[in-house]
């Protein structure tokens, strides 16, 4: 929903636990970005990065460094 039209498709690929009791866990995913008229610019995809970033930190998520 953060990048509107131009989301194609979320899918996760891995999830990571230091330990099998850690209740903190890394979650990656996958964001394909697609306008179906157009070749996206750079500006484009770094503002919908930026939104997806965003929306995952109102949900109480941190961006790994």
């Amino acid at each position: 929903q953060a990048v509107g039209a131009l989301g194609e498709e979320v899918s996760l690929f891995d999830v990571f636990r230091k330990s099998p009791s850690d209740a903190a866990r890394s979650l990656a995913y996958r964001v394909r970005l697609r306008a179906p008229d157009r070749t996206l610019t750079d500006a484009e995809v770094a503002s919908a990065r930026t939104a997806s970033i965003s929306a995952a930190q109102k949900l109480g998520s941190t961006l790994r460094a």
